[in-house]
């Protein structure tokens, strides 16, 4: 079969239809493999504050400074994710949670005078701390639409709490 002029012509501009329909769907697709991955991030965060909320709630009834370690940690790891999720998604999409951090401070400094009883004060502040952050759970909860955008009215309410929480940790690092 012998190619004409013509027909060397449609077959390289279909080649070229072609590699351009391809190039198209490719980059629609890496947008949806990236929503994908920005998904995926959040669930893997909401489960961080899943963690974080059961912890915190618990707190209150802890005796000592050194049964304090596992909410230390879960701290850590839900605020590591949470500022992956900021940077996956900008921050003027997504609020950071400067109350997270703070909790660890606070945690820390309980535990800086070693292994001791908890005060009064202190269980009562993580009591308060744990109430907030269960409403700041069941936010974070609802913050991504179904197309996996951020909510912003959700991440208006996420701000709101987390500078409660903030306000209410801050107060008790300073006394």
């Amino acid at each position: 079969m012998r190619l004409t002029f013509k027909g060397t012509a449609v077959l390289v501009l279909l080649m070229f239809a072609g590699l351009f329909v391809y190039q198209i769907y490719d980059l629609f697709g890496a947008e949806s493999q990236s929503g994908d991955a920005k998904r995926l991030l959040y669930q893997v965060c909401l489960f961080q504050m899943e963690i974080l909320n059961s912890l915190l709630n618990d707190a209150a009834r802890l005796q000592n400074t050194d049964q304090l370690n596992d909410l230390k940690q879960a701290v850590y790891s839900a605020n590591y994710a949470h500022e992956r999720l900021v940077q996956a998604f900008g921050e003027n999409h997504l609020t950071t949670l400067n109350s997270i951090p703070q909790m660890l401070q606070y945690i820390i400094r309980l535990q800086i005078g070693g292994d001791r009883a908890l005060s009064k004060d202190e269980a009562d502040t993580l009591r308060q701390a744990g109430e907030q952050f269960s409403e700041m759970y069941a936010v974070y909860g609802k913050l991504l639409s179904s197309g996996g955008s951020v909510f912003s009215s959700q991440n208006d309410k996420l701000k709101s709490i987390d500078q409660n929480i903030y306000r209410l940790l801050h107060g008790k690092l300073l006394e």
